[in-house]
């Protein structure tokens, strides 16, 4: 019988098995497992820019997106620009050395796919793409107060 907690497993197996790949992939380059995920994150997602936003779509600590961001500033892969209404608000912002590198962390990650997906027709794809989708917004639900107790 499928749960909840068996498939927070499975996904939870899924993302550590990503994350294993991209660093083994990357680790020529010398980057963190996290300063993977937020050059990713800020290369998919340029409106979602501030080390608080970091905090909560990627679900990591404070310290260590702090200590994330700190590192690739350092190695000239991010950049911080201050808000232009709000001085207190500093903006993450891509550099175009770390262009190269998100290109490789891409094609390590399309690569990752091919393999994960390997013997998986698309019916079956799809079938889980929308059942997962099903799931979210149910949890979304949850979240919202609109589904529960």
């Amino acid at each position: 019988m499928t749960n909840v907690e068996s498939m927070l497993k499975q996904f939870a197996s899924i993302r550590r098995a990503y994350g294993k790949y991209l660093y083994t992939s990357m680790n020529a380059n010398n980057f963190s497992p996290s300063e993977i995920d937020i050059l990713i994150f800020l290369s998919n997602n340029p409106s979602i820019n501030t080390s608080k936003e970091l905090v909560v779509c990627l679900a990591v600590s404070k310290s260590l997106i702090a200590r994330s961001v700190d590192a690739l500033i350092q190695k000239g892969m991010l950049k911080m620009e201050e808000d232009k209404n709000d001085h207190r608000l500093q903006h993450l912002k891509i550099t175009k050395a770390a262009v190269p590198y998100i290109n490789e962390i891409k094609k390590y990650r399309d690569s990752f796919t091919k393999l994960a997906l390997a013997d998986i027709d698309e019916q079956d794809l799809k079938c889980i793409e929308e059942t997962v989708k099903k799931i979210e917004d149910n949890m979304q639900k949850i979240i919202r107060g609109e589904k529960g107790l």
